[in-house]
C-alpha cells in the first residue's frame, strides 16, 4: 500500500505461555489479589473450554495464512538470528498485553533487544496491568529505555 514489505516474526508460543502457566500458582501465593485471581479464573475457563479455544485458534491460523506474511524462522529459547537487525529497516511491536510481565516470563523479545535502538518502534503496546511488579521494575526500565518511539494504550 505504501511501498513497504511487511513480515511478522514468529515467536515460540510455548516459550511465552508455558512459562506463564508454570508460574501461575507461585504468583498467586506471592501476590494474592483480584488481578491474579481474575487471571486464574480465566485460565480455568480456558482449560475447560478447550474445544472452543481450538476452533478459535484454527480460525486465527487460517486468517494468518491468508493475509499475513510470516517469517520462516521462529524466535525461541531466547535465541535470535544474529543478523536479524540487518534484514529489516524497522521492528514494530504492539498489541494487547504485549508487555504484561505475567505473560513474558523472562523473555525480552517484545522489547526488541535484537534490534538497534533507531529500529525499535512501539505502537499501541499494552501492559494490561495497573503497575509493574517491583521484581520486574529494573528490567522494564532497561527495556523501555531501548526505544526512541513509544506509544501505549494505557
Amino acid at each position: 500500500m505504501f511501498g513497504c514489505e511487511v513480515e511478522t516474526i514468529r515467536v515460540s508460543r510455548s516459550q511465552v505461555l508455558d512459562g506463564h502457566r508454570n508460574n501461575l500458582f507461585i504468583k498467586i501465593k506471592r501476590n494474592l489479589n483480584r488481578e491474579i485471581l481474575s487471571k486464574f479464573k480465566i485460565k480455568l475457563q480456558t482449560y475447560f473450554n478447550r474445544n472452543e479455544i481450538l476452533k478459535r485458534e484454527e480460525r486465527f491460523k487460517l486468517f494468518t495464512k491468508k493475509y499475513i506474511s510470516e517469517t520462516d524462522y521462529i524466535l525461541k529459547n531466547n535465541k535470535v538470528q544474529l543478523d536479524l537487525h540487518e534484514k529489516y529497516d524497522y521492528f514494530v511491536v504492539g498489541s494487547d498485553q504485549v508487555w504484561n510481565p505475567y505473560n513474558l516470563k523472562g523473555t525480552s523479545y517484545f522489547f526488541l533487544p535484537f534490534a538497534e535502538r533507531k529500529q525499535r518502534i512501539a505502537y499501541a503496546a499494552s501492559f494490561g496491568i495497573d503497575s509493574i511488579p517491583c521484581e520486574f521494575e529494573e528490567e522494564y526500565k532497561e527495556w523501555l529505555h531501548g526505544f526512541d518511539n513509544i506509544s501505549v494504550r494505557e
